[in-house]
């Protein structure tokens, strides 16, 4: 299983049936996730924010930002972005 921030195959058809383009749909191809609107990085955004909020200490939050940012590298999400990347997205505002 792969995700991919794209839309998937047959995506004018399914638009066709169910009026979906520009809406946050997730879509399931095949075994792969399908994510045209990259909400990835937004969800592990809010998911940092409440481990910074909760730690106890500056060392704390450097791991909390760590694992979020190997989780989100990982091969889960298909490795499209690096680790340094990641850590780098998720500190955005």
């Amino acid at each position: 299983m792969a995700i991919i921030v794209d839309y998937p195959p047959l995506f004018d058809e399914i638009d066709a049936a169910f009026r979906v383009k520009g809406k946050a749909v997730i879509y399931s191809w095949c075994g792969d996730i399908y994510n045209p609107m990259d909400i990835e990085i937004p969800a592990h955004q809010a998911e940092l924010q409440y481990l910074v909020e909760h730690a106890p200490n500056r060392n704390a939050r450097r791991v909390a930002l760590k694992h979020v940012a190997i989780r989100l590298a990982s091969p889960l999400y298909g490795k499209m972005i690096s680790v340094g990347a990641a850590k780098k997205r998720l500190i955005e505002e």
